[in-house]
């Protein structure tokens, strides 16, 4: 029953995850400056500066608010070991006390018939006391907190290493996601400026009764299909590519063609 509900609650704290990190990056994705402000003409990328995606991955990990909150976490977890550890100095006592002033002093002589000789002197004196008072179960007590904040440590760990799981994932994904549609982009533009092509031909054609205006309408439908499959890879490879500087914090500047 009790590793149902760890099972349990562990699912829901990556699902809590997964949506943290789609929050996160729709949200720095809507803050972000455009870079690229010829979304809508017929431009590519001819170079693309981007890291490498081991460095992406990286970058993500360190970037990640949430990252921060648990790296903070830990340290804090640390903190009060260290502290406990230390606790069993509370439970050593040292005494210390001085005095000076006129002392009486009683020396017999002779028989104890005779009067005796009270001399009077200053004198400093000095007390000094260590005593260690500590409960038994102090020792029980501090080892079981020690062990729990060490527990705590642990599983914090592990949802920082499940966290570091997912955006790799991520990462990975856009990453390849970014480039496919890059390719993709690049390929539909050859086509876009092939039928461009055709379609003035087929303009000039019309005009001089070489061709009907049936062809002249299907190579104007493969045209417009050719900017649609374009711009819609170029949308794609913008939109990839913004979410993975959100998720890294990097930012970069292409080369226009």
């Amino acid at each position: 029953m009790k590793m149902c509900k760890q099972n349990c609650c562990m699912r829901k704290l990556i699902f809590i995850l997964v949506l943290f990190l789609i929050g996160s990056v729709s949200a720095k994705a809507q803050k972000m400056t455009d870079l690229f402000k010829d979304i809508d003409n017929d431009t590519i990328l001819l170079e693309f500066d981007f890291p490498e995606l081991s460095d992406l991955v990286k970058a993500a990990q360190e970037h990640h608010a949430y990252h921060k909150m648990q790296n903070a976490q830990m340290r804090n977890f640390q903190s009060q070991i260290d502290a406990k550890k230390r606790e069993w100095l509370d439970h050593f006592y040292i005494d210390a006390d001085t005095r000076y002033g006129l002392y009486n002093y009683i020396f017999v002589a002779g028989n104890q018939n005779v009067p005796g000789i009270t001399p009077v002197d200053n004198q400093f004196s000095y007390y000094v006391a260590f005593s260690v008072r500590i409960p038994l179960s102090v020792f029980t007590k501090t080892k079981h907190e020690i062990r729990a904040l060490e527990h705590t440590i642990e599983q914090h760990r592990a949802y920082q290493q499940q966290l570091n799981d997912e955006l790799e994932r991520l990462v990975i994904e856009e990453y390849y996601l970014m480039y496919t549609f890059r390719e993709q982009m690049v390929s539909f533009q050859e086509v876009m400026q092939t039928v461009r092509t055709m379609y003035l031909k087929a303009l000039r054609d019309l005009e001089r009764g070489y061709i009907s205006m049936e062809a002249l309408i299907d190579i104007g439908e493969s045209k417009a299909k050719a900017e649609t499959d374009f711009f819609k890879a170029k949308y794609e490879f913008f939109m990839h590519a913004e979410k993975l500087m959100a998720l890294t914090g990097y930012k970069f500047k292409p080369q226009i063609r």
